[in-house]
């Protein structure tokens, strides 16, 4: 309800909206092994599908979100950052369920 509010048509925010984050890896996220390679079909209005893609197995990386630009992270489509799993769930707990699905 909030997309189509802010810009008057319906649209998937996994691929339009863009997150400031900071993450551990020695690469930029966009970069990581793993990132994006899951590709996720939706369909926006009963005909036209729309292809995004999440990191299933970057899933127990930790992201941090940053309110501002500061230069320590990167600008992310938020749909990569897919799947999302609450803070201090146990990696191996994370591992399975990815496998699992």
């Amino acid at each position: 309800a909030v997309a189509v509010a802010l810009s008057g048509r319906r649209s998937c925010y996994w691929k339009e909206y863009m997150v400031y984050v900071r993450c551990d890896l020695p690469q930029p996220f966009t970069s990581a092994p793993g990132c994006g390679t899951l590709q996720c079909d939706f369909c926006l209005d009963g005909h036209s599908m729309l292809a995004t893609h999440a990191s299933p197995s970057l899933a127990a990386l930790e992201v941090t979100s940053l309110s501002s630009d500061d230069g320590s992270g990167e600008w992310v489509e938020a749909g990569l950052l897919r799947p999302f799993v609450p803070r201090g769930t146990a990696p191996a707990i994370v591992a399975r369920r990815v496998a699992d699905d």
